[in-house]
């Protein structure tokens, strides 16, 4: 019984020895993990110059494997200029070089599975960094703030780009994203004001609250089909974003999601989606057209606020609450069509700035008087029907509305063949239109009768329609 507890001790007595020793060897310091390796540890001196990092140090009689970058272990040091690591390395700790201002180049070596928190933050004169293949964790702001950083191109194998991983990178003008991330978390490329272009690849699920925020020189972005949710502010304050296509898959956007994208024009809400929430879209001052799914039934606050270049809006049938300043400031409307058979109830400030009382309001066949009656709504002028094809029937493959029109009229496509090209003829034959998509201006076009033929893969369909 006592030999088996002296055994037992000195096991522990070992282990106890082996672990948590530091000791220098050419002027770098270690801190042993195990009885076989070692990670590098702080040097109370700092490290500076070039660094070579050995992939074995011998120390006491023993050789030690190295296999990381402790904690620390060269945060601010800021006369280190370049690092290169052995193919042993399998983690940088957190901290590990931050504020290493010095530092230029960085080549990660083939074996680096984890980059951790902050391992790079504050790296301000970074400009080149290589990712290889097998690492799959990027953590908390590790390359935040590396100013001189231009270009990424992630590792495939890397699942998920963690918060603020590369926020207020301020030069970083283009990012390869991989296959195999299937999220990018908060803030991930916050205030980058030099990015430009965005291609999400499909098998990305969440882009997070903000990921995108700020980014000013942003002008067009890809989103997969595979993207179920856009995360608060994700893309706020990207000014110049002009280019949207928003996936049939989406479920959820959050609130101020496009809040201050001036320059975007064109959005398509698609089905699934219940609710616009607050300030989603709010002073996104170039917007001409938004088109609103069937299942939208929630308008939150401030919605649309100040979207002052919108000239039509339509409200589907299956809306039940406009919160206040939804549309405020909408100041650009020249025609409100809603497709709800009762009124929902709404105050002033829905449609505050706006003079309701020089803007027509088209209601569902037969409910003028409700409309007349209701708070607001009964401010419009003047209130007409329009056409509305009961549940039961079949919905025609394609429908004009508004019809009359002023200067836009938009083509509602119910069935499954995409619209090719369009053409609008007057009534003597003569062409006086030819585009695509599914809003057309009609501002240079003279009041009157037109014909269109809205052509597809299959069939050409005719239809008529008055420009007022």
């Amino acid at each position: 019984m006592i030999k088996r507890l002296l055994l037992i001790l000195t096991v522990l007595l070992n282990v106890c020895i082996t672990k948590g020793i530091t000791f220098s060897n050419n002027g770098i310091y270690y801190n042993t993990i195990d009885e076989n390796s070692v990670e590098v540890t702080v040097n109370n001196n700092q490290y500076s110059g070039d660094m070579i990092i050995p992939s074995s140090v011998q120390y006491n009689g023993t050789i030690y494997t190295v296999i990381g970058i402790g904690h620390n272990a060269f945060a601010s040091d800021e006369g280190l200029t370049s690092i290169t690591m052995p193919p042993s390395i399998a983690t940088i700790g957190f901290w590990a070089f931050y504020n290493c201002t010095g530092l230029t180049t960085v080549n990660l070596p083939e074996g680096l599975t984890t980059i951790s928190k902050s391992a790079f933050e504050y790296c301000t004169n970074l400009s080149f960094i290589t990712f290889p293949e097998g690492l799959n964790t990027i953590g908390h702001a590790a390359f935040s703030n590396c100013d001189s950083l231009t270009n990424l191109n992630l590792p495939e194998g890397l699942s998920i780009i963690s918060n603020n991983a590369f926020s207020s990178c301020s030069n970083l003008v283009s990012v390869n994203i991989p296959h195999t991330v299937a999220v990018i978390q908060i803030s991930a490329f916050n205030n980058c004001i030099s990015l430009t272009n965005v291609d999400i690849p499909e098998g990305v699920t969440t882009i997070g609250s903000q990921a995108f925020y700020s980014c000013s020189s942003l002008t067009s972005v890809t989103l997969p089909n595979t993207i179920t949710t856009i995360g608060y502010g994700s893309f706020a304050h990207c000014t110049n974003l002009a280019a949207l296509n928003l996936p049939e898959n989406l479920t959820s956007i959050g609130g101020a999601a496009f809040n201050s994208c001036h320059n975007l024009t064109s959005v398509v809400i698609p089905e699934g989606i219940t609710t616009i929430e607050d300030y989603t879209f709010q002073s996104c001052i170039g917007l001409t057209s938004i088109t609103f799914p069937e299942t939208l039934t929630t308008i939150r606050y401030g919605a649309l606020f100040s979207c002052n270049s919108l000239p039509t809006l339509t409200i589907p049938a299956n809306v039940t609450l406009i919160e206040d300043s939804a549309f405020f400031e909408c100041t650009a409307l020249t025609s409100v069509t809603v497709h709800m058979q009762v009124p929902v109830p709404i105050t002033l400030s829905v449609f505050g700035s706006l003079a309701r009382w020089e803007v027509p309001l088209y209601v569902p066949e037969g409910t003028i008087d409700a409309y007349e009656e209701a708070y607001v709504w009964q401010d419009f002028a003047p209130i007409s029907a329009i056409l509305d094809i009961p549940s039961n029937e079949k919905l025609p493959d394609f429908k004009l509305y508004p019809n009359p029109a002023q200067d836009l009229l938009y083509i509602k496509n119910n069935s499954i063949n995409k619209i090719q090209k369009f053409n609008v003829f007057d009534t003597q034959g003569k062409e006086v239109i030819v585009g695509t998509g599914n809003f057309i201006n009609l501002s240079d076009l003279q009041r009157g009768l037109y014909i269109i033929t809205i052509e597809t893969e299959k069939e050409i369909i005719t239809k008529k329609f008055i420009k007022e």
